[in-house]
Order: C-alpha cells, then structure tokens, then sequence
C-alpha cells in the first residue's frame, strides 16, 4: 500500500526486502528462464518469459500461440512448431522468432557454461539489464540481479553446478 502511494505520487524510496527478493519479478525472470532452459516442461515458466521484458509479447499472442484449430494446446507446441506467423503482427513475429532463436542458444549451452555464466549470456543476449534500469527502481532491479548473480557463483564455488539444484 505504502510502495504503491510513493509510486502514484512520484515519490522517489528505496524498498529494503528481506526474503522477498526472490519474489522481485526480475529474479523471477530468470527464475523462469533458467526453469524453461532446464526442464522445459512447464508453459507457465515459458509463458512468464515471453511475457517479461526478455521478450515483451502481449497477452494476445501468447493466447494464439496456446490454441489452434482443434481446441488449446500447449503454449511450447505453438512458439517451438509454428512456422506460419503471416496472420500476427510483424513485431509480435519479429518478437517469437528471437526468443525462439534465443532458447534454443541456451539449451544448446547450458551445459558447456556455470549457471553464472548462462546468466550473463542471457543478459547480453537480451538486452534485458538496458531494458530495467531505464523503469522505475531501475538501479535497485539492476542491483538485485547482480546479487542473483554473485549468489549464483557464491552457489557454485559450493561445489554445486547443477541448474536444477540452483533453481
């Protein structure tokens, strides 16, 4: 209630969390990143992505890409198998294609990088860190990511390199 009063007054503030960092939505973003690269098994990971700023489509094409003549399908099926996008609009297309592009880069990696690593490729490729600073909190989001990041080799000089154990 506070956070959202100082926001609709532009009231600059500086939010201390404790355990809800990762809660923040951009923790959550590559929190499903790394789901979706990892298991793949689950459209509501894939769907929170290509909803985020990675990739920013709107709720109407995530809709379409789920269903198809014969009833819903999978979100996964349409944004992996479709290869006719004519009917979406050509940003929307531009859009898939890039992060459909994208994914199959990570997958393809996954295994050849720390999860660190991955991380940071993710954010190079997408643009991403660009995309938050310029929001409101934007330095706080930046900041919050490159803790996730220092936790994730902090993580791995445990001796853990697995992303499943990460996630």
């Amino acid at each position: 209630v506070y956070e959202n009063a100082l926001k609709n007054n532009n009231i600059p503030y500086y939010l201390v969390k404790g355990s809800g960092f990762y809660h923040c939505q951009e923790v959550l973003d590559i929190y499903n990143i790394l789901q979706h690269i990892e298991r793949g098994d689950s459209d509501i990971y894939l769907a929170g992505v290509l909803r985020s700023p990675f990739a920013g489509l709107m709720d109407e094409t995530l809709y379409r890409l789920s269903k198809n003549g014969d009833g819903m399908q999978r979100i996964s099926k349409g944004f992996y198998n479709e290869t006719d996008f004519r009917d979406y609009q050509s940003d929307e297309r531009d859009k898939i294609l890039n992060a459909r592009e994208l994914f199959t880069k990570w997958k393809g990696i996954k295994d050849r990088l720390t999860i660190a690593e991955l991380i940071e490729v993710v954010l190079a490729d997408t643009g991403y860190l660009a995309a938050i600073i310029s929001t409101f909190q934007g330095e706080q989001k930046a900041a919050n990511i490159k803790k996730l990041i220092e936790m994730t080799r902090k993580f791995e000089l445990e001796g853990n390199a697995a992303i499943r154990d990460f996630i």
